[in-house]
């Protein structure tokens, strides 16, 4: 059986495949800049552009494998910064891409896998059927699933995870925002979140969901302005920022201007580009009003 890659082993397997390309060009360019050019003006250039390695003193009179090893390790710190900047981009760019299609073998008519959060949940008897499995299962259960096991199959296979069972007639609260991959649910006094592979599947999960809610619940559409959704995100940027710039460690400023950059940005980016919406089926709010004696 075909076993299809979710997005983000995907995309971890593409930073995967650059960094390690980085690392190994990297490596070759430096040695050739260093047979071809002048040992002085080398360690000048690297003086100049504010670079420090420890392994630039032992450069002189260097050759051979030994030049190919101390370059190598230069090269490895710098593919380093490189594989968590391609994390921070590839996570945003290629699962956003991804979230907005249905992934075959991740969802039935009635039942949707997580491969990613390691979970299934389903709708069986009028109630909504969620359990857990561990990461030694994942094979197992997708081989379950894509081969049409049954539900009580498949519930089987999960021996060391968690199962909850939630009637569907006894929601109190069902709330659902467009950019999430998730279902956030009250029932009984308690808060329960169900997560989805993306946000496509989570839809096609929500168009039976809303079905089979309690007639009453109402329901309200909630939709925010680009600006106002933003705004948290913009802040957090400038905070960033500002908090980097009084940072003296290197290491750590940037670490935190890099989350600056591929975290709060490109959410900002986001909430400019589509606006926020949220979906909330829920039970009516009765407000009394005493007249005045």
């Amino acid at each position: 059986m075909i076993k299809y890659p979710f997005p983000r082993q995907e995309y971890r397997r593409d930073v995967r495949n650059i960094t390690f390309s980085f690392c190994i060009i990297t490596t070759i360019l430096a040695v050739c800049f260093l047979l071809y050019f002048e040992q002085a003006s080398y360690q000048e250039l690297v003086q100049q552009l504010g670079l420090s390695f420890s392994g630039i003193d032992e450069l002189d009179g260097e050759t051979g494998p030994n030049l190919v090893l101390i370059m190598a390790r230069f090269s490895a710190l710098l593919s380093l910064v490189v594989y968590f900047l391609f994390s921070f981009l590839f996570s945003f760019l290629f699962v956003r891409a991804s979230s907005r299609r249905l992934l075959d073998g991740s969802y039935r008519q009635n039942a949707w896998l997580n491969v990613d959060d390691k979970n299934l949940i389903m709708v069986q008897a009028n109630q909504l059927v969620y359990f857990t499995f561990s990461s030694t299962e994942i094979n197992r259960m997708q081989r379950g699933y894509r081969g049409g096991a049954s539900i009580d199959d498949l519930t089987a296979m999960a021996r060391q995870g968690t199962l909850r069972q939630i009637p569907l007639d006894e929601i109190d609260e069902l709330v659902s925002d467009h950019d999430s991959k998730r279902l956030r649910i009250k029932y009984k006094g308690g808060n329960y979140s169900l997560v989805f592979l993306n946000q496509a599947v989570k839809a096609h999960a929500l168009e039976l969901l809303q079905l089979l809610l309690p007639e009453s619940l109402t329901y309200h559409r909630n939709e925010r302005n680009r600006f106002k959704a933003a705004l948290p995100c913009l802040v957090s940027f400038i905070l960033l920022l500002l908090i980097a710039s009084y940072i003296d460690i290197e290491a750590i400023r940037y670490m935190v201007s890099f989350s600056a950059l591929f975290i709060a940005l490109p959410k900002m980016f986001s909430c400019l580009i589509e606006p926020t919406i949220t979906e909330i089926w829920s039970l009516p709010r009765i407000i009394q009003i005493k007249a005045d004696a």
